[in-house]
């Protein structure tokens, strides 16, 4: 194998795992050419992919999830890059720094790279591959020797191959498939992905509370770029819509082993008819409010990006 990786890794600690991967193989096999270069931030990561004096042969881009760019304190680190529109965003998170080289050099293999029991593994995996194609990653893959390293190594050299190479490639299939199910859904013609972000922007807005609507809405009018007048809530169509998001939150948290609080989920056999049924517990802002990570799935200007473009060519049917 030639060429040379991408990895897009905030964390130094994480960073030197990949390098002792690299060396071991280098040393292993005289004359097995690759390398990996790391970026730190998505502005070092977009600042390389733009150089034309990078090194030729860029053989894949691998990004960790989350880099740490949703603190204000760590706005330095971002990258200012112009979207196929010609409007200006920010790139904050790996996610969208394979979004960028999916648009870009759609010929480069992507790798979604997170600890896989993280909560926020099957929104980021699962959104890497429905949105980008990309496969996904496990951190500790890189720490492995024997058998499982050899299969990893042939994965970045044949990713063509990760259904028989990749060990967490099904679970996160069918996140995926789940996640596809709920951004296929729309609510009075504002998407699914709004009136969610809008949840978990608010986890210190119980749903029963008084305010809530005025509150809600104007947050979904904010985040949907509609007018406030257009956002219309009605709570029994509403909760019934609320159902559904939640039993898709639940097919995409299934397969993988994350502690996800389960135990308090409200259970339902059937379509709800009012928010009563979320007053003690509601995952949207209780469990994906409270993490940072998820949160910043739900946020991140440049997962809305993926997201919007991935709607504009798969629209959601008709209500």
């Amino acid at each position: 194998m030639t060429g040379w990786f991408l990895i897009v890794e905030d964390n130094h600690r994480k960073a030197m795992n990949y390098r002792e991967f690299e060396r071991h193989y280098q040393a292993q096999r005289p004359g097995f050419e690759f390398r990996f270069l790391i970026a730190y931030t998505p502005l070092d990561a977009y600042r390389l992919l733009t150089d034309d004096r990078r090194p030729p042969g860029l053989a894949g881009v691998v990004a960790d999830c989350s880099l740490g760019c949703f603190r204000d304190d760590q706005a330095n680190f971002r990258a200012q890059v112009l979207a196929d529109s010609g409007a200006g965003y920010e790139i904050w998170t790996g996610l969208g720094v394979l979004d960028w080289v999916h648009r870009h050099e759609p010929d480069v293999a992507l790798w979604t790279l997170t600890d896989v029991k993280a909560a926020h593994a099957p929104l980021f995996m699962g959104a890497g591959h429905l949105l980008l194609g990309a496969n996904p990653l496990s951190l500790g893959r890189f720490t492995q020797r024997g058998p499982l390293a050899e299969q990893l190594l042939t994965e970045l050299a044949e990713p063509h191959r990760y259904a028989e190479l990749n060990p967490h490639w099904a679970k996160v299939e069918e996140a995926s498939e789940s996640l596809r199910m709920l951004l296929s859904r729309s609510y009075n013609d504002i998407d699914s992905f709004d009136w969610i972000s809008a949840l978990v922007t608010m986890p210190k807005w119980p749903i029963t509370s008084r305010g809530f609507e005025r509150a809600y809405t104007e947050e979904v009018a904010r985040i949907s770029g509609r007018d406030v007048r257009e956002v219309k809530f009605y709570t029994q169509t509403f909760a019934r819509n609320m159902t559904w998001w939640q039993w898709s939150l639940e097919d995409i948290y299934r397969p993988f082993r994350v502690n996800r609080r389960e135990q308090l989920w409200p259970v339902f056999d059937e379509e709800q008819k009012a928010l009563r049924a979320w007053q003690n517990f509601n995952p949207f802002t209780d469990f994906l409010g409270h993490n940072n990570e998820c949160e910043e799935f739900f946020t991140a200007p440049d997962v809305r990006l993926a997201v919007r473009e991935w709607l504009r060519q798969n629209p959601p049917p008709a209500e």
